[in-house]
C-alpha cells in the first residue's frame, strides 16, 4: 500500500466493527510508530468523497483480489463471510443455510441476524503479515441453547390487548433474562436505501417459544382462539360460524368483530398443549396398550382400563372441561397419599435406586413439563430433582410453578456460561455458583457446574494478579516516558541557549574585527604624530 492507492478501512468504533469502506490512502504509510494516516472515504458508486478521516494503519488493508474469492463456495454453517450492507462489507457468520441460494447470517456488532442471497457475500479473508489468510469455520455454541439466536419465537407486544408478533432471536444478553429479538418481516435485508428496522430487548416473561403447529379441521362456536392481525397474533373468541371456512370473530379488550378464514385463525397456546398432549398420548397407548394398567408418574395406580377408555373418548372433544364426582373423588384419594408419602421422605439429597419412582410433593399437570423435558437442554443435561425444601417452604398449589421455574432456571443458567466474556467480574461468577448451590438444595446435579465455576474463579484470580503486574509494568514505563520527556524537554531547551550563545559568540567577534581595525588605525595616526614631532623638534632655527 502506498499514497493514492485504493484502500480498504475498518473501524474499532460501536457497531462498526468488522465492516470494511473502500477509501483512497492520502499518507504515505509510515516505517513503525503509531502514526495517524488521512484516507478519504469513497461513495457507494466508487466516486470521490468529501468525507475525510484519520485513522490508524491497523485499521487499513489492501482492496482483496478478484482472483482469491472461489466463483462455487458453499456457504456453509460456521463459515465466515462478508456481506454486502449499507456501502461496505460487514464480517459476519454463517448461522443457517436455508436453501443453495439463500442463508442466513449472524453479526456481533451490532448484533444482528441477516437473511442474504449467496450473490451478495463474499468469503472473509484476514490481511496478516502482508498476506490473505481465510480464518477457519467458527463453532457456533450458541445452538446449545433453548432460546439460541435463530430460535423462532413469539414476543409480546402491549397495545390494549396483547399481540404476540412472530420474531427471531438474535442474541441472549448474558445473566441478564433479557434477548435481542427481531420480527421476521425484518429478516430480510434490502439494500434499496430503505433504513433497516432497530432489534428490540425484551425480557423473558415478554417471549415465548412459537407453538408447535396442529391440525385443526374447524373451529366450535364461542371458542376462544388466536386471530393474526397484522404485526401479530390476538386473542380473541368464535362468535359465529360462516360458509367456506370463515369465522366471525371477536377481539377481546376491544370487543371488534372481525371476519377471518381458517387460516388466519389457530387454538390458543393452552389448547395447543394440550392437543400436544393427547396425541402423544394417543401414540404412547398406540404402541404399549398395556400403559394404561402401569403406575402413575407420581407411582399412584391409575384408574381402570375401561374407566381410561371412557376418560379418553370425553377429552378427544377440545375444549370440554370434566368435573365428575368419580374423577374428584380419585383426585382426593391421589392428593392424601401424595401427602402421606411426602410426610416419610427425608429433606436430603439421596441417590434414587434406578427402580424406585420418585414422590414428588406436587402433581404435574402443567404442559410446560412435556415442552421442558422434550428440550435441547434437558436432553443435554437431563434432571430429576426431588424438590423435597418445598414442602417446608410453600404452599401445595404453589409448588408446581416454582418447580418448573427452577427447572427454566437451571437451564437457563447452564446456557449463561456460552456467553461468559473473560472479563466477566467475580461477583457473577460467585452470584453463579450460589444459585447452581441453591439448586443443588433441591436435587439438582450441579457438580460439573459447580467444578467449572470453581476453575474459571481460580483462572480470574490468575487474570487479575497478572493485569495488576502489567499495570504496574505500564506504571513504571509511563514514569520512564515521562522522565525521558522532560529530559528531551531539557535537550531542547539547552540547544535553545546554545543556538543563543553562537549568536553572542559571533556578534562579539564581529566587534573584536572593528575594534582591531579602529586600533590598527589609532597605531598608524600616532607613528605618524611621532614623526612629526621630531621633524618639528630638530629644524634649524
Amino acid at each position: 500500500m502506498k499514497r493514492g492507492d485504493e484502500i480498504e478501512l475498518s473501524s474499532d468504533e460501536e457497531g462498526f466493527k468488522g465492516s470494511w469502506f473502500r477509501a483512497i490512502l492520502k499518507d504515505p504509510l509510515p516505517k513503525s510508530g503509531n502514526k495517524r494516516l488521512n484516507v478519504s472515504l469513497l461513495a457507494n458508486d466508487g466516486s470521490s468523497s468529501t468525507t475525510q478521516k484519520t485513522t490508524y494503519r491497523r485499521f487499513l488493508r489492501p482492496i482483496p483480489p478478484e482472483n482469491l474469492f472461489t466463483a462455487a463456495v458453499e456457504f456453509e454453517e460456521g463459515c465466515v463471510v462478508e456481506a454486502s450492507l449499507r456501502g461496505g462489507w460487514w464480517t459476519g457468520v454463517v448461522f443457517k443455510k436455508i436453501n443453495d441460494e439463500e442463508v442466513w447470517v449472524n453479526f456481533d456488532s451490532p448484533p444482528d441476524l441477516l437473511q442474504f442471497k449467496t450473490g451478495q457475500l463474499r468469503q472473509h479473508f484476514d490481511w496478516v503479515k502482508q498476506e490473505w489468510v481465510r480464518p477457519q469455520n467458527k463453532v457456533l455454541l450458541s445452538k446449545k441453547s433453548t432460546f439460541r439466536c435463530g430460535t423462532m419465537v413469539e414476543v409480546k407486544v402491549t397495545d390494549g390487548v396483547d399481540v404476540w408478533v412472530p420474531s427471531v432471536i438474535v442474541k441472549e444478553v448474558v445473566n441478564r433474562k433479557s434477548f435481542v429479538v427481531k420480527p421476521l418481516k425484518y429478516l430480510s435485508w434490502n439494500d434499496g436505501g430503505e433504513e433497516p428496522k432497530p432489534n428490540r430487548t425484551v425480557g423473558l416473561s415478554s417471549i415465548r417459544l412459537t407453538p408447535p403447529t396442529v391440525s385443526v379441521k374447524s373451529f366450535g362456536l364461542m371458542e376462544s382462539v388466536e386471530v393474526f392481525i397484522e404485526p401479530g397474533w390476538r386473542p380473541g373468541m368464535v362468535t359465529s360460524i360462516l360458509c367456506d371456512d370463515m369465522y366471525t370473530v371477536c377481539l377481546k379488550a376491544t370487543d371488534k368483530t372481525l371476519v377471518f378464514t381458517h387460516d388466519a385463525i389457530r387454538p390458543t397456546e393452552e389448547t395447543i398443549a394440550k392437543l400436544v398432549l393427547q396425541n402423544t398420548n394417543e401414540v404412547n397407548a398406540a404402541i404399549n396398550p398395556q400403559m394404561s394398567l402401569s403406575l402413575g408418574e407420581n407411582g399412584e395406580e391409575e384408574v381402570p382400563e375401561e374407566h381410561n377408555r371412557e376418560d379418553d373418548s370425553r377429552k378427544k372433544k377440545r375444549g370440554e372441561v370434566e368435573h365428575t364426582s368419580d374423577l374428584s373423588e380419585e383426585g382426593t384419594i391421589r392428593k392424601r397419599q401424595r401427602e402421606h408419602n411426602l410426610s416419610s421422605i427425608p429433606i436430603v439429597e439421596e441417590p434414587q435406586a434406578k427402580d424406585t419412582t420418585m414422590v414428588l410433593p406436587f402433581a404435574k399437570k402443567s404442559p410446560f413439563w412435556k415442552i421442558l423435558e422434550t428440550s435441547e437442554g434437558f436432553q443435554r443435561a437431563p434432571q430429576s430433582p426431588h424438590f423435597s425444601p418445598l414442602v417446608g417452604e410453600s404452599k401445595e398449589q404453589f409448588r408446581e410453578g416454582q418447580a418448573i421455574g427452577m427447572m427454566v432456571t437451571h437451564f437457563s443458567l447452564l446456557e449463561s456460561f456460552q456467553d461468559l466474556e473473560p472479563y466477566v467480574s467475580v461477583s457473577e461468577l460467585n452470584s453463579l455458583k450460589v444459585s447452581f448451590a441453591e439448586l443443588k438444595k433441591h436435587g439438582f446435579e450441579v457438580s460439573a457446574p459447580l467444578a467449572r465455576i470453581n476453575k474459571l474463579l481460580a483462572l480470574k484470580d490468575r487474570q487479575l494478579k497478572t493485569m495488576e503486574e502489567r499495570n504496574g509494568l505500564d506504571r513504571e514505563i509511563m514514569a520512564l516516558k515521562e522522565g525521558v520527556g522532560e529530559m528531551e524537554h531539557k535537550i531542547l531547551e539547552m540547544e535553545r541557549q546554545l543556538v543563543a550563545l553562537k549568536e553572542q559568540r559571533d556578534a562579539a567577534n564581529q566587534n573584536i574585527c572593528q575594534m582591531e581595525s579602529c586600533a590598527r588605525d589609532r597605531g598608524v595616526e600616532l607613528d605618524n604624530l611621532e614623526s612629526e614631532f621630531k621633524a618639528t623638534s630638530s629644524a634649524p632655527w
